[in-house]
């Protein structure tokens, strides 16, 4: 899917501001420099691309049809509410892999990719 160069540039920056207003934020009311799980970030990544990827592609209609987006996001958000823990750190670990998988998802399907072929 080609998507307009304003939109890539948009998502890129709400993703690198993501990353610095979630530090920033556990930095201020924490005081401490959080712990970081490599295995929560991937999962922040993990969902995040292959949401992206299932969007961009198309799969399920999920793109044209604005029912089967909703119910698409809904379920995701169900289930990563059920299997994450209720523990600041791994949500925090979680986010920061979600805007990582949104940054790592962009650079490669819209900036490098295209240019390689």
């Amino acid at each position: 899917m080609e998507r307009h160069w304003s939109k890539i540039a948009l998502d890129l920056l709400s993703s690198v501001l993501t990353l610095v207003s979630i530090s920033y934020l556990w930095r201020r009311t924490r005081g401490e420099s959080p712990t970081i799980s490599p295995g929560w970030l991937l999962a922040g990544v993990g969902s995040t691309v292959g949401s992206r990827l299932l969007y961009d592609r198309n799969a399920m209609g999920i793109r044209n049809h604005r029912g089967r987006r909703l119910a698409f996001y809904g379920v995701h958000a169900i289930v990563a509410r059920r299997l994450l823990p209720d523990d600041d750190t791994v949500t925090y670990n979680v986010a920061i892999g979600s805007a990582l998988g949104t940054i790592v998802s962009l650079l490669w399907n819209d900036v490098l990719r295209p240019v390689l072929e």
